[in-house]
């Protein structure tokens, strides 16, 4: 399996046979309609990014803020045993209030409980008003706070002279 950057989605793909992007469906070997002004860095929640546009590279000191997100879901499952069943109904004969309480709250307790973990990264991109919108994140990785970004050619390398891009 070969992994490459697919030059339409920006996305890293791994293609199992044949240059079809599994992301985006279209041909990897084919870059005609691919914009070269664009590069694919990134950019770390605090790293300085030198004050050129990332849509069109001019000088700028507007910035916009990017916020990518990582979700993640956690699954906590609770069975009924048994052993439940036997107290319930052992309280009904010791303690019937307490029993009937018992009883309906695992009755009506939900088997699993879902929650929701989320990571946001955000960071001021420079962009002047010509440029608005600014695309969305690529990728976010949250264990760095660094976003994937698609940006012009000249702050890319602006960046990569500086040596300030995380290494990846």
């Amino acid at each position: 399996m070969q992994v490459i950057d697919c030059p339409h989605c920006l996305r890293r793909v791994g293609l199992a046979s044949g240059s079809l992007c599994p992301a985006c469906g279209k041909d990897t070997a084919d870059i005609s309609g691919v914009d070269r002004d664009r590069e694919v860095i990134w950019v770390a929640a605090r790293q300085r990014v030198p004050d050129l546009c990332s849509g069109c590279g001019s000088p700028t000191i507007e910035r916009v803020r990017v916020t990518g997100q990582v979700g993640e879901r956690i699954v906590e499952r609770y069975e009924r045993s048994a052993g439940d069943i036997l107290l319930g109904f052992l309280g009904l004969l010791l303690v019937p209030f307490i029993s009937i309480f018992f009883i309906l709250h695992r009755a009506f307790l939900p088997e699993s409980s879902v929650r929701h973990r989320v990571s946001k990264v955000a960071i001021r991109l420079p962009c002047c008003k010509s440029c608005r919108p600014v695309p969305a994140p690529i990728s976010v990785d949250a264990g760095r706070r660094s976003l994937k970004l698609s940006v012009h050619r000249s702050l890319a390398s602006a960046m990569l002279t500086d040596g300030r891009e995380p290494t990846r």
